[in-house]
């Protein structure tokens, strides 16, 4: 019995050391829950730069095309009248022909202007194109960097949700120093229906020392009346035993039953001196 106390007071001591790394595991997890809502807003604004940057150099990609057409044009255009102006100079005097030349020459740099003109504009537009090409590849790897912290961020949070389920679980390990299958046993006192009070029990999990040194002193004090249970009156201790041979394992001792008086008032009044006594 003497190890049966340590074991109690070892086992509340773990116990409120869990409920403390449940309550900062709660928070952690809000945390990455919030992370988590940021990182997919961050990755969805990302996304929606990476398509607007598509667009733009797929915009650019077309007039590259249409200056590439109008300057051939202008190129094709540009011979034709070189080749009328050979043809004049052979037909005309060379009044007329100085005339037409002179007319075809001012034809002749509005068309380079306008080349030159073309050229620029082209010039522009592939710088953009280029700079398009890198932002885009920035927003790519941002787009990747932003997928795997939202990918680390979830399996953090899942291990965090996982290891909360586990610490819920734990608590009921503070009774399984009493027996492995008394957690059991309280779930089924839990969901049965008794005429009076619900049976308290076992008496030993409802003493809090604040001195560890009388551990002895109250196993040898009580016994194994640190098992018992307690009822309000026979009809319900009749149905606690009932239970009890329902969850007790074979060649393993049952815990007695102990029956109150007044309606479940003797039993709060026994806790209540074993707190003071021992407290």
């Amino acid at each position: 019995m003497l190890r049966t106390g340590e074991k109690m007071q070892e086992q509340e001591e773990q116990l409120a050391k869990l409920k403390e790394y449940l309550r900062t595991r709660k928070e952690d997890a809000f945390e990455k829950k919030r992370e988590l809502q940021i990182a997919r807003t961050e990755c969805a604004e990302v996304e929606k730069q990476s398509q607007e940057m598509i667009s733009r150099q797929r915009e650019f990609q077309c007039e590259l095309r249409q200056l590439a057409v109008d300057k051939q044009r202008l190129t094709n255009d540009k011979q034709a009248l070189i080749k009328e102006i050979d043809k004049l100079k052979k037909a005309h005097g060379d009044s007329e022909y100085a005339k037409k030349k002179e007319r075809r020459e001012n034809e002749l740099l509005k068309l380079k202007e306008r080349e030159e003109t073309l050229n620029s504009s082209r010039k522009v537009s592939e710088h953009l194109v280029e700079q398009l090409k890198g932002a885009l590849i920035q927003l790519k790897s941002e787009a990747l960097a932003s997928r795997n912290e939202l990918s680390r961020i979830q399996k953090s949070l899942d291990t965090n949700i996982k290891m909360l389920a586990e610490l819920k679980k734990s608590d009921s390990n503070a009774y399984a120093v009493f027996g492995e299958w008394i957690p059991k046993l309280l779930q089924k006192i839990e969901r049965t229906s008794f005429r009076g009070a619900k049976p308290r029990g076992p008496i030993g999990a409802y003493i809090k020392l604040r001195d560890k040194s009388w551990a002895p002193v109250v196993e040898t004090f009580l016994g194994h009346r640190l098992s018992c249970f307690i009822c309000s009156n026979d009809e319900d201790a009749k149905l606690l035993n009932r239970l009890i041979d329902e969850e007790t394992p074979r060649n393993r001792p049952k815990p007695n039953i102990i029956t109150s008086s007044t309606s479940g008032r003797v039993c709060k009044f026994y806790f209540i001196f074993l707190f003071i006594y021992f407290c």
